[in-house]
């Protein structure tokens, strides 16, 4: 591991070391998209990516080569098929549709992201 991908390893165990239980349930139901957010608040150059297609999506982090989420680097050989976000992902996850309020009373608007319309 380089220099640049410990300080990345470094960074999340930090993070996740605030309420390891809770954080990594937190960003692996829902999220996982904020998650990529702080990362790349830290480090620029990171790119969001979704893996997990079949179960529903999760998004990663790509930053200096490999891939990221609160569990530390991103074994993708084990999870599948990764896909860059399209500017339409990035504006959906951007918007508030998935601040829990909004889910709760706005499923629909979940069903058209999964059905990708």
């Amino acid at each position: 591991m380089t220099d640049n991908q410990e300080q990345v390893a470094h960074f999340i165990r930090l993070i996740r070391g605030i309420s390891p239980q809770y954080l990594r349930y937190a960003c692996t139901h829902g999220g996982c998209y904020r998650f990529f957010l702080i990362l790349k608040d830290r480090f620029p150059s990171a790119s969001p990516y979704i893996t997990g297609l079949g179960g529903g999506g999760h998004t990663v982090a790509r930053i200096y080569g490999r891939y990221w989420d609160i569990w530390g680097e991103h074994n993708l050989k084990i999870n599948g098929a990764v896909l860059k976000f399209t500017k339409r992902d990035t504006e959906l996850m951007s918007s508030c549709i998935f601040d829990e309020g909004y889910v709760l009373e706005n499923t629909d608007v979940i069903k058209e992201y999964d059905k990708g319309a």
